[in-house]
């Protein structure tokens, strides 16, 4: 199916593209591992070993990277060509949660339970960055060794808000990774990564490139793509912890 060229209503944010907080440098702010394990646990962290996840616990971690469109036109990508987007790391950190607004289901509103069950099927890869290619099939952007799986979450009422309005807001998926295992790896300070969107076949969600846009630590990648030779950007908010 072609990709469809959509204006959204929402204004054009106005401003450069990528924020990085700044609330890490604050006394306080910081989200240590050891500090979250035992606001996660209840009890210390001789009991964080029973916790069967990160999830409960994601809700209060810090913000460290925002990469947000400055356009408001998007493409409206429906292929099933891989999607991603690299970015590089303000600080070391484990990452807790990785939240977009880039994709949307292809049920309509009569079908919000199948709508639900297909975005929270899609899943997000943490990549090692090997390069910027989006042509070739195999050694592309998207081929870098896997680091960390995110597993979806989305709001019901964020869902059917959507479909009740006349334009197309956006909807928060919140992808949730198992930091509080102990052998989950920090991503390291200054290095490029790859998050890559996992939509399962056969395919019922659509992703929102945002063409023309650009991101000075990184870039989107479109693989094969009606995109592949433009600069494009998805949007995404990165939280995490500091090793």
């Amino acid at each position: 199916m072609p990709t469809k060229k959509v204006q959204s209503a929402g204004r054009a944010q106005s401003h450069g593209g990528v924020h990085v907080s700044k609330s890490h440098n604050t006394v306080g702010a910081v989200a240590t591992r050891s500090a979250v394990k035992r606001k996660a646990s209840g009890k210390g962290k001789n009991h964080f070993m029973n916790m069967p996840s990160s999830t409960s616990s994601s809700s209060s971690l810090p913000l460290l990277l925002s990469i947000e469109p400055t356009i408001n036109t998007f493409y409206y990508a429906t292929e099933e060509y891989g999607h991603g987007q690299s970015f590089t790391m303000p600080e070391t950190a484990m990452v807790g949660k990785i939240t977009t607004t880039c994709l949307r289901s292809n049920y309509d509103k009569d079908y919000i339970s199948l709508a639900l069950d297909s975005l929270r099927s899609c899943k997000a890869h943490i990549r090692e960055f090997v390069n910027d290619n989006s042509t070739e099939s195999h050694n592309n952007a998207l081929s870098g060794t896997i680091l960390a799986t995110g597993t979806c979450s989305v709001v019901e009422s964020d869902v059917v808000q959507s479909y009740n309005e006349t334009f197309i807001p956006p909807i928060t998926c919140t992808f949730n990774f198992d930091y509080l295992n102990p052998n989950y790896q920090s991503l390291t300070q200054g290095q490029k990564y790859v998050v890559e969107w996992v939509i399962p076949s056969p395919r019922r969600n659509s992703v929102h490139i945002y063409i023309e846009d650009s991101y000075a630590g990184g870039k989107g990648y479109d693989i094969n793509g009606q995109s592949l030779y433009q600069t494009c950007l998805y949007p995404l908010k990165l939280y995490g912890i500091v090793s």
